[in-house]
């Protein structure tokens, strides 16, 4: 289980028990690595990363107001302004190790009871309050279908220092999700490696503090990046470890 201390931002959520990690002062150093790809076994809020990253590039954690499960690893379910301050407090942690800050956040959001809970617009603010300037805002339709659990399309919040914004529309159709076994569509290396074009350079380091099961590994692996990435589920870690095994220079290193 996740253990937080009390009044932590964690300790509001509920997860999943498939994690064998505890939360604990284990001092992690990630840096970027010089060539390949590294995924670290490890709780990205208690790491410290070294400079030399040119993007942050994740889509965060699943979340649910009531649900405690997810089919795709640790789920939060809890207050949804506490969910974004932890995603925040990840992501500013991340973004002080990259040139200029970069950050590029994706996320979908979620129905519930006929609402639209704005998971993506939540997690921005709260970066914003805490020091990154929102750059561009962009959509992405992640699928053509309708789906009775998010909406059709992702929101990609970019944000940094001292760049200025591409010259694309910010309208993305036509990179849609490929559906594949045990990845969900919010986290295909299809739109990883489009955002990775416009924001990274070739031979650059993008670094993903909710790994998952590796989509951003796989992109940057096929667009020319070097990545590592950062995942707390052991469930997570086997299921990237079995699905990117075979990509040059890929290796999972425990915290």
């Amino acid at each position: 289980m996740i253990r937080a201390g009390p009044g932590s931002e964690l300790s509001s959520f509920r997860s999943r028990p498939d994690c064998e990690l505890e939360m604990t002062d284990v001092d992690v150093v990630v840096r970027p690595n010089e060539d390949g790809h590294v995924l670290v076994h490890a709780d990205s809020l208690l790491c410290r990363y070294e400079q030399g990253f040119d993007l942050v590039l994740t889509s965060p954690p699943f979340y649910h107001p009531t649900r405690r499960t997810s089919p795709h690893g640790l789920g939060f379910t809890g207050d949804l302004d506490a969910y974004a301050r932890f995603v925040a407090d990840v992501v500013v942690r991340c973004a002080d190790s990259v040139r200029g800050k970069r950050v590029c956040i994706l996320k979908t959001d979620v129905w519930h009871r006929g609402a639209l809970l704005p998971l993506g617009f939540k997690i921005a603010d709260a970066c914003s309050a805490k020091g990154l300037r929102l750059r561009a805002h962009w959509v992405w339709r992640r699928m053509k279908g309708f789906s009775r659990y998010a909406p059709s399309f992702a929101n990609v919040f970019v944000m940094g220092d001292g760049f200025s914004r591409p010259h694309v529309s910010g309208l993305f159709t036509e990179t849609p999700s490929k559906r594949r076994q045990g990845m969900p569509s919010s986290f295909v290396p299809e739109i990883f490696g489009v955002l990775m074009d416009l924001l990274v350079p070739l031979g650059g380091v993008v670094l993903d503090p909710f790994a998952g099961v590796g989509g951003v590994l796989e992109a940057a692996a096929g667009h020319g990046r070097r990545s590592v990435g950062i995942e707390v589920s052991d469930i997570q870690i086997r299921r990237a470890g079995r699905r990117l095994a075979a990509i040059p220079g890929f290796v999972v290193r425990r915290g």
